[in-house]
């Protein structure tokens, strides 16, 4: 179940995962945040200042897939660019979701790891 709630400062106090969509790093340290949490940022890297937060602070993910080759052969980019953006890049098109969706599966997309901020999960 996931809870939308308009209180910050009790949201963020009790949530064990959080989902950061918007909160760039000065508002979100202005709150005290459960310390156990997981956040997960989706705009970068994101730095907890509270020297009780004890959670994980996930930054960035890796992926692989089934055949590098597909995508990668036309392009000599991979020193430049993460195997994830290019991805990215590459199957996103004016089409409905669940055809992107076919296509991550067909492709057999996995997460290969999580990038917190002091380690890879």
């Amino acid at each position: 179940m996931i809870t939308v709630a308009n209180n910050k400062r009790k949201s963020l106090a009790k949530s064990p995962i959080i989902l950061n969509i918007d909160f760039p790093k000065e508002l979100l340290n202005k709150y005290n945040i459960y310390d156990e949490a997981i956040i997960i940022n989706l705009k970068g890297n994101m730095k907890i200042n509270s020297k009780r937060f004890n959670g994980i602070n996930i930054n960035d993910y890796e992926i692989t897939y089934v055949n590098d080759d597909i995508y990668f052969e036309d392009y000599n980019i991979l020193e430049k660019y993460c195997k994830k953006d290019i991805y990215e890049a590459l199957i996103y098109k004016k089409q409905p979701f669940e055809n992107i969706i076919k296509k991550v599966k067909k492709d057999n997309v996995k997460i290969a790891a999580l990038i917190a901020n002091n380690t890879i999960i």
